[in-house]
């Protein structure tokens, strides 16, 4: 209940003066306090109220009232737990601890929740505040069959984010999809990732990151001259790509010469 950041000494013959030394209970003093002299009074004051506030995603924000015995048992999920739990869409990851003093301490919340991450669940004190933010979101966008822009807690692998889109279209650039990122895009082979099941593609994404999967050039095959419907192919995913299959599509007329059917092809002479 001791309230160190308004710790007064008044010595004989000086003005009664104010030491901050609110990092005592944290370990974490910077500098040192003036040594004593004779005759000194060092009164450390009692904390008025015996509170905690926790602010933002949670369901009951606010200040908590704490048990003025129970001072040195206040941790982060003692706190987390007053304010009802997080709330769906809370950024996890960063969540931000106030001291009384003005300094801040990050705390991961999805490690202590989520993976028993002890280290996490941080010591707190009368007056100082937990804050969880709201997540970011994470937007999927191009050739997906439904392009989404959702909440993410946390960074999720690419594939976890294109399902959230609900796959790929036909006409999805596999070789060239892209993360958008803060300090630069890049560039990821969905092809090798889904056909030669190369993991280092399935990078993560985090959140306030974007996936732009492009529209592919098409391979096209035009048929054309003694057909009765001329037309041009796309013969990206086809697995038969046989010129007899393609010229039979376009039905050839009774009049064609099958015998003598000319190929041209871009780049040769």
């Amino acid at each position: 209940q001791s309230d160190l950041s308004q710790v007064r000494v008044t010595r004989a013959g000086q003005p009664t003066f104010t030491l901050d030394i609110e990092g005592v209970r944290r370990g974490d003093m910077a500098g040192e306090a003036p040594p004593a002299r004779d005759g000194d009074l060092v009164h450390v004051p009692k904390l008025t109220d015996a509170e905690f506030s926790v602010f933002g995603m949670v369901m009951e924000p606010g200040v908590k009232a704490l048990d003025p015995e129970q001072t040195t048992q206040l941790n982060v999920m003692r706190a987390l737990n007053a304010a009802g739990g997080a709330k769906e869409g809370a950024n996890l990851s960063e969540a931000t601890i106030m001291h009384r003093d003005g300094q801040t301490e990050a705390v991961d919340l999805h490690a202590l929740l989520f993976e028993g991450d002890a280290s996490q669940n941080k010591q707190m004190y009368a007056g100082d505040s937990l804050i969880v933010r709201t997540a970011d979101r994470i937007t999927v966008a191009g050739e997906v069959t439904e392009p989404a822009s959702f909440l993410a807690p946390e960074p999720m692998k690419l594939l976890e984010v294109i399902a959230q889109a609900k796959g790929l279209t036909p006409l999805a650039d596999m070789k060239k999809a892209t993360v958008v990122r803060q300090e630069g895009p890049l560039t990821v082979d969905l092809e090798k990732l889904w056909g030669q099941g190369d993991l280092s593609q399935n990078v993560l994404v985090r959140p306030g990151e974007s996936v732009i999967v492009p529209t592919r050039d098409p391979e096209e095959v035009l048929v054309v001259g003694a057909v009765t419907t001329p037309a041009a192919t796309d013969i990206y995913r086809a697995r038969n790509r046989s010129i007899l299959r393609l010229v039979q599509t376009s039905v050839p007329k009774p009049t064609a010469d099958l015998r003598h059917v000319l190929v041209h092809r871009l780049g040769a002479t």
